[in-house]
C-alpha cells in the first residue's frame, strides 16, 4: 500500500531592472554586456513536491519474500562466506556465495541476517498456523529480533 501526499507551490516571476552603472574593482574597468530587457512573465511556474510513504505491512511483505528464498551461490566462482535465512530451521545458516548473481537472502553476518529476517519470519509462522505449533518446543532465534533500522538499511542496499 503506497500513500502519496502532494504539495503545490507557485513561484511568482518578477521583472528585474537593468543596472546601468559600471562596476569598478581595483581600478580596473569591467565591461558590461548589453542587457536585453526582461519580458513580463505570462505563465506561472509551479513546483510539485511528492512524498511517498511505504506502510509497515508492505515492508514486512518484501522482507518475508526475500527471507523465504533458498540460498543461491550464483554463477561466479568466489568462495565468500555468507549467511542466509533458512525457513525450515527458522534461523540463519552459513553458505558460500560466488560473488555475483544469487538473490537477496544473502547477509554478511548471522547477526545482520537475524536482525532482518528473524522476527518477521517468526511472526509469519504464528500468523499462518493460527494456533501455537504443537510439534514440540518452538525454536525462537537467540539473537535480537528485527529492528526497523536493520530492515531499512537492508532495503536501501542495492541487490547484485
Amino acid at each position: 500500500v503506497v500513500e502519496v501526499a502532494e504539495e503545490e507551490e507557485v513561484a511568482d516571476v518578477e521583472e528585474e531592472e537593468a543596472d546601468d552603472d559600471e562596476d569598478v574593482e581595483d581600478g580596473d574597468e569591467v565591461e558590461e554586456e548589453a542587457e536585453e530587457p526582461y519580458e513580463e512573465a505570462t505563465e506561472k511556474t509551479t513546483s510539485i513536491a511528492t512524498t511517498t510513504t511505504t506502510t509497515t505491512e508492505s515492508v514486512e511483505e518484501v522482507v518475508r519474500e526475500v527471507c523465504s528464498e533458498q540460498a543461491e551461490t550464483g554463477p561466479c566462482r568466489s568462495m565468500i562466506s555468507r549467511w542466509y535465512f533458512d525457513v525450515t530451521e527458522g534461523k540463519c545458516a552459513p553458505f558460500f556465495y560466488g560473488g555475483c548473481g544469487g538473490n537477496r537472502n544473502n547477509f554478511d553476518t548471522e547477526e545482520y541476517c537475524m536482525a532482518v529476517c528473524g522476527s518477521v519470519m517468526s511472526q509469519n509462522l504464528l500468523k499462518t498456523s493460527g494456533e501455537p505449533v504443537s510439534q514440540g518446543p518452538v525454536k525462537l532465534p537467540t539473537t535480537a529480533a528485527s529492528t526497523p533500522d536493520a530492515v531499512d538499511k537492508y532495503l536501501e542496499t542495492p541487490g547484485d
